[in-house]
């Protein structure tokens, strides 16, 4: 099963973050991810990912897609919208609230994600 991208509406724009591909984890490696990603409170997705067994996998997986630069989410969105938000990478900065918010919300797809393809189910909790 694909992997879907994910969307969020702030009425007159819309962020897509593109699917990421998590089908190089094994099912340990799956269910640890989705641990992590369903406990995101704040701050960096990928230092996140980091303290409990090192999820590389998860992380390059991440980092492939949409921070190749390791300049964060943020940086991504503003890349992509342009001029059409201002301040678009201090919005949604992961410690202020849109960018917490946005992240949860996120994590909590990238986990259902992972859900489906490894396990054949998702939890749909938001």
């Amino acid at each position: 099963m694909a992997y879907t991208e994910f969307r969020k509406s702030y009425g007159d724009f819309e962020i897509v973050i593109p699917a990421i591909d998590f089908s190089e984890l094994n099912s340990d490696e799956a269910q640890k991810t989705i641990e992590i990603l369903r406990r995101y409170e704040g701050g960096y997705v990928c230092t996140n990912l980091c303290p409990i067994n090192d999820q590389k996998k998860a992380r390059d997986a991440i980092e492939i897609k949409i921070d190749r630069d390791c300049e964060g989410l943020e940086h991504y969105i503003a890349d992509v919208m342009g001029d059409a938000v201002e301040e678009c990478d201090i919005c949604f900065n992961p410690y202020n609230l849109a960018g917490k918010i946005l992240r949860k919300e996120w994590c909590n797809h990238m986990a259902n994600e992972i859900e489906r393809e490894h396990f054949g189910h998702a939890n749909q909790t938001t």
